[in-house]
């Protein structure tokens, strides 16, 4: 299926979404089946899978590479090792690294990969193939966690330069490429995230360069903004100019932003909204990916203190993670933090201005970390190696503390107790001062560990400072009923009081590791 066979089914897909699965469905059929040892057959079948990713929601991916694997498998393997490649960036890109890494140890997969690395004379498509393969490789080496061979971004720039290495001299500018080049730079942008200073912002740097140059190549291949890819480049670019807003705001003093911080903030801004622009332009069905959009403005609003708008957009990540994915999965935890984070910070905001009525935004704030925490606690969508982890325990009692003995605080602690969490509340930290002894034991290659950023994808106060910021995603409340679900879902399994104290709990729950929260991850971004 050429390229030119994809835009006529796009035109198609905005006036007949019906007969466009049809259409999809007929590429993996055998004698449909792209010949990828050549160049040409590749670069067809790579636009036929790029269209699959724009078009299909996550679960649909999933279904439309394992019928490809299974329907190739007798006629094409080397094509069904190019689906099992897809399917594998699939996983990676929405964090089930669980099913990355089986995938990446498949001996199927593995002996193609061994034999054509080995192999002396290579067709131009196998080059290709295999430069895919150092891509996938590289996004998996960069993303996934340390306890699964993750969180090596030095690794993945090699492979990954390896990979433009073989691709630029066969595609010149080309699709394929502009994906590698934005891959480099979001490698760079993990980097933003332990490193500090001049080193921080040298990696920062890097990262715009690389995003930029995948912007203008893919912009320049489309003669135009209308491509699946374009909405995504532009959300990346918004998320260093997010992070380089830290840089900024971290070196100065008082609450005040300075110029330069202000200035990057409201730059990302811009780049969120024009991906949103864009994506609702494409008029595709991608909500998970909408909101990780929306979510991002909304923590780039809070460290503007626009806390009203950051407030309107997280509510409606919640609501959209919510009815798409459901109730327990890690990014309705995270926006529930968030929202409780933007409560917080406005909350201290308005005390700090003497303006009258911050004590209910104290109490919304204690609202919504009561119910991020079960989700912690009794499901373990958050562990300790996430951001978020350390906001709720760094934040909740100090709102606990502001709303003191009253009604709003009773009701918290009987909420927390019908999820096995009794005891005080407010012991919910053993202690802040034990958090810096422990930094440089916990520390690793994760977001927890920034100290320039101050967080990762909730939006993160960090309590004396009053400063607010967060890591924005570069890979995404409403109305009472959703609420009330929420709540039905979580305490379904109200017990007896259980005399352990919640920063026990907590400590049990950070030994677990991050197994269950990489199984649980969903697949629908």
């Amino acid at each position: 299926m050429s390229q030119q066979d994809c835009l006529k089914a796009l035109h198609q897909y905005q006036t007949d979404s019906v007969h466009i699965s049809k259409y999809l469905k007929l590429g993996r059929k055998p004698e449909y089946l792209h010949d990828v040892k050549t160049s040409k057959g590749f670069k067809e079948a790579s636009y036929f899978h790029s269209f699959i990713h724009g078009i299909y929601t996550g679960p649909q991916r999933i279904e439309f590479y394992f019928e490809s694997i299974e329907f190739a498998l007798g006629e094409n393997k080397p094509y069904a090792a190019l689906c099992a490649l897809h399917l594998l960036s699939h996983w990676i890109t929405v964090g089930n690294f669980f099913q990355a890494n089986n995938l990446i140890e498949e001996p199927n997969l593995k002996s193609i990969v061994d034999e054509l690395s080995n192999k002396k004379i290579l067709t131009n498509g196998e080059k290709l193939f295999l430069a895919e393969w150092h891509y996938v490789k590289g996004q998996y080496t960069c993303q996934a966690p340390l306890s699964v061979g993750g969180q090596d971004p030095e690794t993945a720039l090699t492979l990954l330069e390896q990979c433009l290495q073989l691709q630029k001299p066969l595609l010149k500018d080309h699709f394929i490429v502009a994906k590698t080049l934005n891959q480099i730079g979001m490698t760079h942008f993990e980097m933003t995230k332990t490193s500090h200073g001049a080193s921080q912002l040298e990696s920062s740097k890097k990262s715009l360069r690389y995003h930029n140059e995948a912007l203008d190549m893919i912009t320049r291949l489309s003669k135009e903004e209308l491509n699946f890819s374009v909405p995504e480049y532009t959300n990346n670019i918004g998320s260093v100019y997010h992070t380089q807003g830290h840089y900024h705001r971290d070196k100065q003093e008082g609450n005040d932003l300075s110029k330069d911080a202000s200035n990057c903030y409201r730059k990302a801004i811009d780049y969120y909204k024009k991906s949103i622009r864009l994506e609702e332009k494409l008029n595709i069905d991608q909500p998970i990916r909408f909101a990780k959009y929306k979510k991002n403005m909304a923590m780039a609003q809070l460290c503007l203190k626009e806390h009203k708008t950051a407030l309107q957009n997280a509510q409606f990540v919640h609501d959209t993670y919510y009815q798409v994915i459901g109730p327990l999965n890690p990014q309705l935890a995270k926006t529930t933090i968030l929202i409780a984070e933007i409560y917080f910070d406005w909350a201290k905001y308005r005390e700090r201005e003497e303006n009258e009525g911050y004590f209910g935004y104290y109490q919304e704030a204690a609202e919504w970390y009561g119910k991020a925490l079960p989700m912690i606690v009794k499901h373990t969508l958050i562990t300790a190696e996430d951001q978020e982890y350390k906001l709720i325990r760094e934040n909740f009692p100090e709102v606990l503390d502001k709303i003191g003995d009253s009604g709003k605080k009773e009701a918290v602690v009987k909420a927390l107790k019908l999820h096995h969490i009794s005891g005080d509340a407010s012991k919910l930290v053993e202690a802040k001062d034990k958090d810096s002894e422990e930094e440089s034991s916990s520390c690793s290659t994760t977001d927890t560990c920034n100290p320039s950023s101050n967080g990762n994808i909730g939006s993160t106060s960090n309590g004396n400072d009053e400063k607010s910021g967060s890591s924005p995603d570069q890979k995404t409340e409403g109305p009472k009923s959703e609420n009330a679900k929420l709540e039905e879902t979580t305490t379904s399994a109200a017990a007896d009081d259980d005399k352990e104290d919640a920063t026990v709990i907590l400590k049990d729950n950070e030994e677990r590791g991050t197994k269950r929260r990489h199984q649980s991850a969903s697949d629908n971004q």
